[in-house]
C-alpha cells in the first residue's frame, strides 16, 4: 500500500518592498546553458514534487499482500527536444543584451510569471486529486493528462518570458 504523503503546504508569496532610492542591482546574466538552468530549473522540480502528491488514496485502509501495482511512479521529467536547448541559448543571448534597469524589470515580470505558473499547476493538481478521490481507476490517465497539461503550462510561461525579453529589447 503506498505511503500517504502530506498535502503540500500553501505558501503565500509576498514581494519585499525595496526603497526606490536604493535599488539592488540585478544578478549578472548567465554565461552558459548550464548557468541559465538554475534560473528556471526549479520549476521542473516543483512540477515533479507536485506530481508525486497526486495519487489515489483509499478512504479505508485495506490489507496488502506487499505489492501494490496500482500506484504510478514517475521518474524524472526528461525533455529530449533540442529546440528547448536552442531557445535557452537564444534567451541567454537576449539576457546578456539587457541593461541594469531592463534586467530588474525582467526579474520582476519573471517572478509574476512563475507565481502564475505555480498557482495554475497547484489548481490542476487539486482538481486531479478530487477526481481521483471519486474513482481510483482514473489514476493513470489523469496523471498522464496532468503531466501533459503542466508541460503545456510551462511552455506557455516560457513563451511569455521570451515575449517579455523581446519587448524589453525593442523598447
Amino acid at each position: 500500500m503506498p505511503a500517504s504523503l502530506p498535502a503540500p503546504a500553501v505558501v503565500e508569496v509576498v514581494a519585499p518592498v525595496t526603497p526606490v532610492a536604493a535599488p539592488q542591482p540585478p544578478p549578472p546574466p548567465p554565461t552558459s546553458v548550464a548557468a541559465a538552468a538554475p534560473m528556471f530549473g526549479h520549476l521542473k522540480a516543483f512540477q515533479s514534487a507536485l506530481l508525486s502528491t497526486v495519487r489515489f488514496e483509499p478512504p479505508v485502509k485495506k490489507e496488502s499482500d506487499g505489492d501494490d501495482l496500482t500506484s504510478l511512479r514517475l521518474s524524472t521529467m526528461i525533455n529530449d527536444d533540442d529546440s528547448e536547448e536552442i531557445k535557452a541559448l537564444e534567451r541567454e543571448q537576449k539576457l546578456s543584451k539587457l541593461n541594469d534597469e531592463q534586467m530588474m524589470r525582467f526579474h520582476i515580470k519573471k517572478k509574476q510569471f512563475e507565481t502564475a505558473f505555480r498557482n495554475d499547476c497547484e489548481t490542476y493538481a487539486v482538481v486531479t486529486r478530487a477526481l481521483l478521490s471519486k474513482d481510483e481507476t482514473l489514476q493513470f490517465g489523469l496523471k498522464m493528462s496532468l503531466l501533459e497539461n503542466m508541460e503545456d503550462l510551462y511552455k506557455k510561461m516560457m513563451k511569455r518570458v521570451d515575449d517579455q525579453l523581446d519587448a524589453l529589447l525593442a523598447a
